[in-house]
């Protein structure tokens, strides 16, 4: 499974905490991505980065966080860290599993363990309050291993409960109609966008590519705009060109008064 670990990394116990759990995920078979270990060079040395620099961090953990099939959270502090908090926001809006965890004794009071916002966007949240490192890393290690879903559900093709039975497990399900559905489907489009991202033997490109295309003809024909869309696509095509060529717009001039 691909993993995120998301996390501050402004001190050098955090960094090695992160850096720790990373290890473990990996040992257990994981594609586990720690964002503290891409940026050592910049937080354990003086050396401030360049602004080219900062710019690739951001696309490069964007990249692998849009890819990620598991976000794991530390939310421990008074308030989350920031940019852990931006994370999980991202996340909850591509409809990727958040496992939020704290081993913080502090609570919020009325409010619970954590933020409402982040507590809600949280698939699961564990709370192990004063727990050691080592129990938090084989709670962790548990958690993920046992199949996480984002809030609400999943969207899955219509015979995966057929295929699940007959792997002798039962899976809980219920029909998305109306706006739900349409919500559903655009965000299934970019889910599996996300997948494909990170993509890279010729099969699974194609199983990736497949299921975007299906997510996409699912909500053209919820809208009935089967013909439509492909007479724009012409259309488009025709007057704006297509993506094969490689051109990248970097940056246009302003308009001329």
């Amino acid at each position: 499974m691909r993993v995120y670990c998301a996390g501050p990394i402004f001190t050098p116990s955090q960094r090695a905490w992160l850096r720790i759990l990373g290890e473990r995920l990996r040992k257990d078979g994981h594609d586990a991505f720690v964002p503290a270990e891409a940026e050592q060079e910049f937080v354990e040395t003086t050396r401030v980065p360049k602004d080219k620099e900062r710019h690739a961090t951001f696309r490069a953990n964007v990249a692998k966080l849009a890819a990620a099939q598991l976000v794991v959270a530390c939310l421990d502090g008074v308030d989350a860290d920031s940019g852990t908090a931006w994370e999980i926001g991202f996340a909850y809006a591509r409809r990727i599993p958040i496992l939020g965890y704290r081993s913080d004794y502090r609570t919020l009071g009325r409010e619970g363990t954590v933020n409402l916002m982040l507590s809600l966007s949280c698939s699961r949240l564990l709370w192990v309050p004063t727990a050691t490192e080592e129990l938090m890393l084989d709670r962790l290690a548990e958690e993920v291993e046992e199949p996480i879903f984002a809030p609400g559900g999943k969207l899955v093709r219509h015979r995966i409960p057929e295929v699940v039975a007959r792997e002798g497990r039962k899976a809980t399900t219920r029909k998305a109609k109306g706006d739900e559905l349409d919500a559903l489907l655009r965000l299934k489009v970019i889910e599996e966008a996300g997948e494909l991202i990170s993509s890279f033997e010729e099969e699974e490109v194609a199983q990736e590519i497949a299921d975007i295309v299906e997510a996409a003809m699912a909500l053209a024909k919820k809208h009935k705009l089967e013909k439509e869309v492909e007479r724009v696509r012409k259309e488009r095509a025709a007057r704006l060109g297509t993506f094969d060529q490689g051109v990248v717009l970097e940056e246009l001039d302003a308009r001329e008064a």
